[in-house]
């Protein structure tokens, strides 16, 4: 179990990383 929430983790990283380029005052508010 420990092991899917670090996946899902790594999948939200590659997300935030293309909504950084269009939106970097988005996905900072959110962190």
């Amino acid at each position: 179990m420990a092991n899917n929430s670090h996946q899902r983790k790594k999948k939200r990283s590659k997300t935030s990383k293309r909504h950084k380029q269009q939106e970097p005052a988005g996905p900072r508010r959110f962190s």
